[in-house]
């Protein structure tokens, strides 16, 4: 199998920003006392290992890639809040086609297609995704995060609209443009053939553990189990991409309406 350029970034961005993300784990993992120091400790090793993995079997020129990526997350993350985020990112997109690359000897060309990535009746899949988010998904999840709210008290959710909105602009504008065709090629085009839709929603849903906020888990499981059934549905990346750039267009945006809407019309 020929491999080309796309390869080599791929495979060494998959490799930097994972080294990246133990490092940063890590580097937390310390401000938590006991079990903390001990949970550094082994992702410590986890890096080490990692880099060592990387160093021996990886080509000279993806190491050397590998090796200045790495610098450049690390540099870059402690000039700019939330640029863990974008390498949170560069992780979701790459991984898939590193490990189609390693465990099947896949290139860029040949991994596509058993992602989804595939042309046939692209416009009708968007078009399934954008309807089934506005008509559906949508409304089930504020439907649910109604119940969560009233019935059982939880009100939570304000913890990830004021993360969102603290942040500079340009997460929000990720958020929407990015992430969902970071995440639905890790989440859905990845794992759901792997491990089952519901699996693939729970380990979504763990993967928005930073909001510190119980209603936003459950309704990422819920969205996470709807994106999953669509993908399996469709066998279409582009269906679950629409869907979630959507979702999270109309989510967004409407925390920034929350936010500067009232004070435009001088309620605030």
């Amino acid at each position: 199998m020929r491999f080309s350029g796309v390869d080599t970034a791929l495979n060494a961005a998959f490799v930097a920003s994972f080294l990246f993300l133990i490092f940063a784990f890590t580097l937390s993992a310390t401000q938590i006392q006991t079990f903390g120091l001990i949970a550094a400790g082994l992702l410590f090793a986890v890096f080490l290992i990692g880099l060592f993995v990387a160093a021996a079997k990886m080509p000279r020129k993806e190491s050397l890639l590998s090796a200045a990526l790495l610098i450049a997350f690390v540099f870059l993350a402690l000039r700019f809040d939330y640029f863990s985020s974008i390498v949170l990112g560069i992780f979701f997109a790459s991984a898939p086609f590193a490990w189609l690359r390693f465990a099947k000897g896949n290139n860029f060309s040949k991994s596509l297609p058993e992602l989804g990535f595939t042309n046939k009746k692209l416009i009708w899949n968007v078009l399934i995704g954008v309807f089934l988010t506005i008509f559906l998904f949508y409304p089930v999840v504020i439907a649910e995060g109604l119940v969560v709210r009233f019935v059982f008290g939880i009100t939570d959710m304000e913890n990830v609209s004021s993360t969102i909105l603290d942040a500079p602009i340009w997460v929000g504008l990720w958020a929407i443009l990015i992430v969902p065709f970071a995440e639905e090629t890790f989440f859905r085009a990845f794992l759901v053939p792997r491990i089952g839709p519901i699996l693939s929603a729970f380990v979504f849903c763990i993967g928005h553990l930073g909001y510190g906020s119980i209603a936003e888990l459950i309704g990422t499981f819920t969205i996470g189990l709807l994106l999953a059934l669509l993908y399996k549905w469709r066998k279409s990346i582009w269906a679950v991409i629409a869907a979630h750039f959507v979702f999270n267009f109309i989510s967004v945006g409407l925390m920034y309406l929350s936010k500067y809407l009232p004070s435009a019309v001088g309620m605030g």
